[in-house]
């Protein structure tokens, strides 16, 4: 049986069971739920009292300081459902958790995923050793899938990166999960290994677009089920091609930008 097939159909059975394959493999991967997650920036040095200038001296709103700190926050939803101000429980809101060692001088949301994204912050619990920054969505919006925010919090202090979020998403049972800053971040990877990534893609989209325009022209004369399959898996192909990368080639080479 398998001798009486020629290569082109070999071609295209192998292409089916592939496209089928990676079809389940995103499906799988795909799954409708809320993944709220956080990524936090390495602190970065703005200014810092020298023992070798003992006239220099650092003010801040009129209070003199040691250092000037500054500590980036991410907070997104990576999952497929949309997270607005109902999923937010009331009595244990989205909070930033501040570490004890810190003295906090200034907060604020340096950007958002979306232009229509308004955020509140307010700090709570300041004169306790939990001190908290509270996340509010302001107006009717929500987080839809790589939707977020980015604070900055500047401070006065030791050099720590121990800042968590906290609170309670409904639909989420697992909570906010912290992931490193250089799986969402921007990056820059040597020029072979992006060619590689970028010429599969294209093959992959190639070939699609061959098995596509082969077996429609063989449905002009040959309308049996098996060619038919064969022009779906190809358009198939085409698609899934292009939805791999834009929804995963692209995020990790440019990661998301609003965070840059």
């Amino acid at each position: 049986m398998i001798e009486k097939l020629d290569k082109t159909t070999i071609f295209s059975i192998v292409s089916l069971i592939i496209t089928i394959l990676l079809s389940l493999v995103l499906f799988f991967l795909d799954k409708k739920e809320m993944e709220p997650k956080y990524a936090v920036k390495e602190s970065g040095l703005l200014a810092q009292l020298s023992n070798e200038e003992p006239k220099l001296k650092i003010i801040w709103d009129e209070i003199q300081v040691q250092n000037v700190r500054s500590a980036d926050i991410a907070i997104w939803n990576a999952g497929s459902m949309y997270i607005g101000s109902k999923n937010i429980s009331e009595t244990d809101p989205i909070r930033i958790v501040v570490p004890k060692e810190i003295n906090i001088l200034n907060y604020k949301v340096v950007n958002t995923s979306r232009p229509n994204l308004v955020f509140g912050l307010s700090l709570i619990n300041d004169k306790s050793s939990d001190r908290e920054i509270q996340i509010n969505i302001i107006g009717d919006e929500a987080l839809e899938k790589e939707d977020g925010l980015l604070i900055r919090i500047v401070y006065s202090g030791a050099d720590v990166n121990e800042f968590s979020v906290i609170g309670r998403i409904k639909g989420a049972k697992s909570g906010f999960k912290k992931v490193n800053w250089w799986d969402i971040a921007p990056k820059e990877f040597p020029l072979p290994l992006v060619y590689t990534i970028l010429v599969l893609s294209i093959l992959f989209l190639v070939l699609g677009f061959i098995v596509a325009s082969l077996y429609a022209k063989k449905l002009k004369t040959n309308k049996s089920k098996f060619c038919v399959v064969c022009f779906i898996n190809g358009i198939l192909m085409i698609f899934m091609s292009i939805y791999v990368f834009f929804k995963y080639i692209k995020p990790f080479f440019f990661g998301m930008p609003w965070i840059s």
